[in-house]
């Protein structure tokens, strides 16, 4: 419905009230117009009436709040689990760092390497068994040294088909190096050959809190 059609019709029920102050003013003069005027504001008045019986029909538009607010609700509450599920991952996998950081304590760390690289004269060439490959004696210690293979390195060669003759590879890796230095014991362990040569073949220079020290330079 336009709303110039509203328009007319408010228009012509403005028109009827004043037709209708002046139907006194006519009287029985004019009986036959008045009648006309009659039927042609009842005929508005029902046009009017039905405009507004299609108020019913907005009740169910597709952009009703309501229904938008329905189909809205359940991709939020989506949202809104997924955002709590992985702040609760993440706070646990925080806690578990904490825990063993706080087992940890690797504040001797730097004083130990020191030591040891003391020991071994800084400068001295030397190959052995230590953490990081020989990373934190050769920043905290100021000492390089050559990494022996690691179990984790002796098994991977074994997947990818290499034999690895120990005793060969140990004599090669050991020429002109002073010390063999072990701060893993449990690697040390882990190669039961290389542990029974080194106690067996070479004397131990030092040993200490966390570190062996053998003398290559005396084989027994």
């Amino acid at each position: 419905v336009s709303v110039a059609t509203v328009d007319r019709v408010l228009n012509g029920r403005h028109r009827v009230r004043d037709q209708e102050r002046d139907d006194g003013r006519q009287g029985a003069r004019d009986p036959e117009g008045h009648a006309e005027e009659q039927a042609e504001a009842q005929g508005r008045s029902q046009e009017l009436r039905q405009i507004g019986g299609h108020g019913h029909e907005f009740h169910g538009h597709p952009h009703d709040p309501d229904q938008r607010l329905r189909q809205v609700q359940p991709a939020q509450l989506t949202q809104i689990s997924l955002a709590v599920f992985t702040i609760l991952i993440c706070g646990v996998y925080m806690w578990y760092a904490r825990v063993d950081l706080a087992r940890s304590n690797y504040r001797e760390d730097p004083q130990f390497w020191w030591k040891l690289g003391e020991k071994l004269g800084h400068t001295t060439p030397a190959i052995g068994l230590t953490q990081d490959y020989g990373a934190r004696l050769a920043y905290w210690g100021w000492q390089d040294i050559s990494s022996w293979y690691y179990s984790g390195d002796l098994n991977i060669r074994d997947l990818a088909g290499i034999n690895v003759n120990l005793s060969e590879r140990f004599a090669d890796q050991i020429k002109g190096k002073r010390f063999f230095v072990v701060t893993q014991m449990s690697t040390l362990d882990s190669q039961p050959e290389i542990k029974a040569m080194l106690y067996k073949h070479y004397s131990i220079y030092d040993q200490g809190n966390g570190y062996l020290i053998f003398d290559l330079s005396h084989p027994k």
